[in-house]
């Protein structure tokens, strides 16, 4: 079964939303809701099959050029399960300040003066 395409949505879509679009599973990871009778602090159950695991980490270390990390995010599936995929967020350089995506704030100039009409200082 392809997993490629499996996180598509329709309409309108973030550029995290876009980024998130090409999602990239991790193999030998997987992730599920926690047994009804764990306690409230517990919020998932990790496996992990280390040699598929290691598998998957060497030829992705392979790729990850000056990176440190691996970002992997917990998601839930539209049928309410949940799974690992990997964060390949990378934010834009050239849209807002610091490279977030999100548009920047209109700066609203505030009157150099009070209209108050009385002179209590609070």
């Amino acid at each position: 079964m392809s997993y490629e395409n499996r996180d598509q949505r329709q309409g309108s879509q973030s550029f995290y939303q876009k980024q998130q679009n090409q999602t990239e599973f991790v193999d030998g990871l997987r992730v599920f809701a926690p047994n009804q009778n764990a306690p409230e602090w517990i919020v998932a159950n990790i496996s992990i099959e280390a040699k598929e695991f290691y598998k998957w980490l060497v030829a992705k270390g392979k790729t990850l050029g000056d990176e440190k990390y691996i970002k992997l995010d917990v998601k839930k599936s539209k049928k309410g399960g949940l799974y690992v995929s990997v964060n390949n967020f990378k934010p834009d350089p050239n849209r807002g300040m610091n490279g977030n995506n999100y548009p920047p704030q209109e700066i609203i100039e505030q009157p150099a003066e009070d209209n108050f009409e009385d002179d209590i200082p609070f």
